[in-house]
């Protein structure tokens, strides 16, 4: 309970720009549980790429939180994701031992599972890279220097936790990307 809102509340404390390296270094704290710091360094390599750096040093005396990444809307049109991880299924901690390396594609609403009771879903482990486009082939590429955990959705984190049925779901507006790790 902790954690379930935190991420509504952060707040820019801080922020930087080193004209130099072309980085913009960021701070947010979290009103909702007191103390905590995260810090996000983005730093452009040339026309096409950048660097991002995400780092939270931990605080004494809190629970485990369940994710720990950055997540981006997009525009709908960006809803087609391919990835090389595990797949082609969705896969965690608990149950990633039956997802076979390799390089997958679906589209966001085939990464929703149709749960009774709609929940998180949609999560890949073990990702070395992960793209999301439009039908045309444009869009964004994530790599990481080790592996990371990726979800791509039509639907935010609040409207999935909402909704008691598929039913309640609401028309799809946006594309929802969490890079965890």
């Amino acid at each position: 309970a902790v954690w379930a809102g935190a991420h509504l509340y952060g707040r820019c404390e801080a922020l930087g720009f080193d004209g130099h390296t072309c980085t913009m270094k960021y701070c947010y704290t979290y009103p909702a549980v007191e103390g905590v710091k995260v810090f996000i360094e983005y730093q452009v390599l040339d026309q096409e790429s950048m660097h991002v750096r995400f780092h939270y040093k931990g605080k004494k005396g809190l629970p485990d939180f369940p994710l720990l990444g950055i997540g981006f809307r997009f525009d709908a049109s960006l809803k087609h994701c391919a990835w090389y991880g595990r797949g082609p299924q969705e896969n965690y901690a608990d149950r990633c031992k039956g997802a076979k390396m390799g390089v997958y594609q679906s589209c966001v609403h085939e990464n929703m599972t149709p749960y009774l009771y709609p929940q998180e879903c949609g999560n890949h482990r073990d990702v070395k890279w992960m793209s999301i486009c439009d039908e045309h082939g444009e869009g964004l590429l994530f790599k990481a220097d080790d592996t990371f955990e990726f979800s791509a959705l039509p639907y935010s984190t609040m409207e999935i936790e909402n909704a008691t049925h598929q039913e309640e779901l609401p028309a799809s507006a946006y594309t929802y990307v969490n890079i965890l790790a």
